[in-house]
């Protein structure tokens, strides 16, 4: 499989007062394929944005280089690969939804005769058909957001940038974006996106690389680094009675009790049929079983720790 988007030993270091230094990126090496939705996660302050600026050609690395389908983003030709939404879109708020695009749609060259068609799709695509006369400054954050991805996607690149590309949005608007993002898969296009929402992560990506401190922690497709075994169970039972509760006190990680229904977490399976065995012999009755296996933010949490 091709490659869309690549680093090599890629390093940023910024000089602040007094001349000390910090290292905001180091020795960052990560393959993005070709077709594939990857998340890129880490806390704030990890080296997500600055990466971000190097892949966009809004700052240079001090060593070590990036690549997107194959050329260095030190060459301007590598721009327009890419659709690029930033964490807090800017746009000219005297300007109406339509007047935007349509500048957008200039500086990129397309033709004038295609450009109302295209702006008309791309605002209809994203929600914003309704408001393609009204000006910008009288758009909500997720507005702003929405006209942020339809502005990405006005010239039709092969690869997207999108940082935080569902910040800001409400339930609805989340859903359509996640979908856009999709859609955009399956027409072929590479999308290279963070979030800290990593049930959207989880739900979307391929693969993804977890950073901190600058530095790579983990990498690779999300079902090879999560581990899917059961980490914990809850039950819900009725009828319990106070020797069995006792009995429950000892197995268990976690107990509640009231009003005849009991909750219980365990935290192996092995536990989970002591509990039924226990209900079993005092005449009990089963309401729940329920596994927990881990997610992308267990994963996240059990690998930041200590970073």
């Amino acid at each position: 499989m091709k490659t869309a988007i690549e680093t090599k030993n890629l390093t940023v270091v910024y000089r602040g007062k007094w001349g000390i230094q910090k290292q905001a990126v180091s020795d960052l090496s990560i393959k993005v394929s070709e077709g594939a939705i990857f998340g890129f996660i880490g806390h704030n302050g990890a080296g997500k944005t600055t990466t971000i600026k190097i892949l966009t050609g809004l700052c240079r690395a001090t060593s070590g280089d990036a690549e997107i389908m194959g050329t260095s983003v030190k060459n301007v030709i590598a721009r327009n690969k890419i659709g690029f939404l930033p964490e807090n879109p800017y746009f000219y708020e005297y300007l109406t939804a339509e007047e935007s695009l349509t500048f957008y749609a200039r500086l990129h060259g397309i033709e004038r005769k295609e450009i109302a068609k295209r702006v008309d799709k791309l605002l209809d695509g994203v929600g914003l058909a309704k408001a393609k006369k009204t000006a910008v400054r009288g758009f909500s954050k997720g507005m702003k957001q929405r006209l942020g991805l339809a502005q990405a996607m006005v010239h039709n690149p092969d690869v997207y940038i999108l940082d935080e590309p569902l910040s800001g949005l409400d339930p609805v608007g989340r859903r359509e974006v996640r979908e856009k993002i999709i859609e955009l898969k399956k027409n072929g296009s590479t999308i290279f996106f963070t979030s800290h929402v990593l049930a959207d992560v989880e739900m979307l990506c391929d693969e993804v690389a977890l950073v901190s401190q600058g530095k790579l922690v983990s990498f690779g497709k999300i079902d090879d680094l999560i581990n899917r075994e059961v980490i914990s169970i809850d039950i819900h039972g009725e009828g319990f009675d106070k020797n069995s509760l006792e009995k429950l006190q000892k197995i268990s990680t976690h107990l509640v009790h009231k009003d005849n229904i009991t909750f219980v977490t365990v935290n192996n399976e092995k536990k989970a049929q002591e509990v039924k065995d226990i209900l079993e012999k005092c005449g009990g009755t089963l309401r729940a079983m329920i596994p927990h296996r881990e997610n992308l933010e267990d994963f996240y949490i059990r690998n930041s720790r200590g970073v």
